[in-house]
């Protein structure tokens, strides 16, 4: 039984890299991605069933990297937390805010496949996704702290997934647009001041 030559893996990987964020992924070409990687066709069939699968493999690792960053965020399940802990969730904004621009930018092409050139697979609709799981989070935040008396409304759940829509589109513009980190951050400041979550959440 013949072994699988491994060494292969990575240069399939870089090259539809590549051809994904020049083309996107309806008009990349399989064949160009074979020819830039130096391998054949039946090379890459043999290890991806096409290129929706392909894809899915590019961007395996970034879908990694958002849980790990989800995961940060919630070490304790809410209604575990401390008062203290809850009513902190949104302080020092400017600094969270700089701190997710540059989690983006560390893994800018991941994103930017997500966000620019998945047109035509299964993670098309990665941004909605994205605000619904954000929202379902952030609201059960929101209903503790408005169980335990430390705020004195609860935001519509429709509503803050209307907000929260806008939040991440506004961060998530400058990958869209190809702007430097630099441009970004400075974006990011202005966003800490644009989108006061505390007075909305009623903290």
């Amino acid at each position: 039984m013949s072994v699988q030559d491994v060494t292969l893996n990575p240069k399939i990987l870089e090259s539809a890299t590549k051809e994904f964020l020049d083309k996107g992924f309806l008009n990349a070409s399989v064949k160009e991605i074979c020819e830039k990687a130096g391998v054949t066709t039946g090379a890459l069939y043999k290890r991806y069933k096409g290129k929706a699968e392909l894809f899915d493999a590019v961007v395996e690792p970034i879908y990694q990297k958002l849980d790990e960053l989800g995961a940060d965020k919630l070490t304790k399940s809410v209604d575990l937390m401390d008062d203290d802990d809850l009513t902190k969730m949104w302080d020092n904004p400017e600094q969270s805010y700089i701190s997710q621009t540059n989690f983006f930018y560390d893994n800018y092409l991941g994103m930017k496949l997500l966000l620019s050139c998945s047109e035509g697979t299964k993670h098309s609709n990665f941004f909605d996704n994205f605000v619904k799981k954000n929202t379902e989070i952030v609201y059960e935040f929101s209903k503790e702290v408005f169980k335990r008396g430390l705020s004195d409304k609860l935001i519509d759940e429709d509503i803050l997934h209307m907000l929260l829509s806008a939040y991440w589109s506004s961060l998530f513009e400058p990958i869209i647009h190809g702007y430097s980190k630099e441009k970004a951050i400075s974006a990011s400041k202005i966003l800490a001041n644009f989108f006061d979550w505390k007075n909305a959440l009623g903290y």
